[in-house]
């Protein structure tokens, strides 16, 4: 598995300094549920190995999700996605649905009541904006392009 290189994210003209940031690309499926649980627990079992080693000191551990929510397997994703958190993960989630669930390019600081099961999901496994303060100025940037 080849390293993924790191991408500049630019705040103004001063790039953000990316060589404290790292992930590891993701095998997924496009159609249908996700054994979401097993893939987390891999994740999580990965990490724990990898974190430690020395050439990975400094740097900011990042998972993203791209998911319909939809989970198969057993194995409840809720408490892996925890440990993750205290490992000092940050996670980023994206709810990919077949329609849009109430203004979705807005950055929510909770879930709405109305959204379906499978989105309440994804929004409770996700890290706090509050977390990665450059990231959500980032992202309130980007809404303003």
């Amino acid at each position: 598995m080849r390293s993924a290189k790191p991408v500049v994210i630019e705040k103004g003209h001063q790039p953000l300094n990316t060589q404290r940031f790292f992930a590891w690309p993701l095998m997924y499926q496009i159609f249908g549920g996700s054994a979401m649980g097993q893939a987390l627990t891999r994740t999580l079992q990965r990490l724990k190995r990898d974190l430690p080693l020395p050439q990975n000191r400094g740097l900011r551990p990042v998972l993203l999700m791209i998911s319909d929510g939809e989970v198969i397997d057993r194995v409840h994703p809720l408490p892996v996605v925890e440990e993750l958190k205290r490992l000092g993960v940050t996670i980023i989630c994206c709810f990919l649905a077949n329609k849009n669930i109430r203004r979705p390019w807005i950055l929510r600081r909770r879930a709405i009541w109305l959204w379906p099961s499978d989105a309440k999901l994804m929004f409770s496994m996700a890290s706090s904006v509050d977390e990665w303060p450059e990231f959500g100025e980032q992202l309130g940037d980007s809404r303003s392009l």
